[in-house]
């Protein structure tokens, strides 16, 4: 049987969709299971779970022959590491009691770091707990989501100013979240891997901010442009919008050292094998567009 969880995620409703047509046993974690679409709740086990609750998780992975384990952000939690380590004895103790012989963890570029990345080396905490439990285990470290514009709606509706903490000149790989869910449903179907893995997963090309941006204003025919905010400005804006004061200061780490270092220095570098197929023009054609024009 195979476990999901997050599966209202960007990469987890792309990963229901290659799953449920797969004719594998399907078990679905989630903390709103109302969210779902109806058929899953007709055709698949839906359970009700909280990933930071062990003993709920415990009980929900009963079973499970292979876990697609997404560690959630909590852009509330009065301690960011805390709370990444709450999710890794979360997933530590699930592994360990129901003996689940296989886990594919989405985790992410530069979860290599221990210490500095802010909420990526949050991540780091998760996977060393997944590589304590003896488990099979392959760690998915994509790059920068595409759907991360989709955080910038409002600007991209309009001709307007994107705010991001990273200058524009920056260059990120960057990867469509059905990408990330091909690769992981080809893995979590895949019954012949095993030991631990670390699989990057970088995107089509590397692309800098700015490029990025102007190639969306022009598909979008609008007038856009990249401004790079200062970090105590960011915090204001958290605060105004009810993040936590340690989620505003992690957030702040983690751009500034990825803009100082720049991606290529944290992850993998790239080969044929993390390289993916959707382009920033496809996926704005199908997701991106589509959003803009219902507004």
């Amino acid at each position: 049987m195979i476990t999901v969880t997050a599966p209202t995620g960007n990469v987890g409703r792309h990963l229901l969709e290659r799953l449920a047509s797969s004719g594998r046993a399907l078990t679905i974690l989630a903390r709103r299971p109302e969210r779902l679409p109806r058929y899953l709740h007709e055709s698949e086990i839906v359970r009700r779970a909280c990933s930071e609750d062990a003993g709920a998780m415990i009980r929900a992975t009963e079973g499970t022959d292979v876990l697609f384990w997404v560690s959630p952000s909590n852009p509330t939690a009065a301690n960011v590491r805390a709370w990444y380590g709450r999710l890794a004895e979360s997933v530590l103790r699930a592994v360990r009691v129901n003996r689940i012989p296989r886990v594919v963890n989405l985790s992410s570029v530069g979860a290599g770091w221990a210490d500095g990345l802010g909420p990526i080396s949050g991540l780091n905490q998760v996977e060393r707990a997944l590589d304590e439990t003896g488990a099979d285990v392959t760690h998915f470290r994509p790059g920068f989501f595409m759907e991360n514009f989709l955080g910038q709606i409002g600007s991209l509706r309009g001709e307007g100013e994107l705010p991001w903490l990273y200058p524009g000149s920056l260059r990120f790989p960057m990867i469509a979240a059905c990408d990330i869910a091909d690769a992981a449903a080809r893995r979590l179907l895949d019954p012949r891997w095993s030991g631990r893995s670390v699989q990057a997963l970088h995107g089509p090309a590397d692309l800098s901010l700015d490029a990025a941006v102007g190639a969306l204003g022009a598909i979008l025919g609008r007038r856009l442009k990249n401004v790079q905010i200062s970090a105590d400005a960011y915090r204001r804006q958290a605060l105004a919008a009810g993040l936590s004061q340690d989620f505003a200061d992690s957030y702040v780490q983690m751009c500034e050292a990825i803009g100082v270092l720049g991606w290529s220095r944290l992850g993998e570098p790239r080969t044929p094998e993390t390289t993916t197929n959707t382009t920033l023009g496809a996926w704005a054609s199908q997701v991106l567009i589509p959003l803009v024009r219902a507004a």
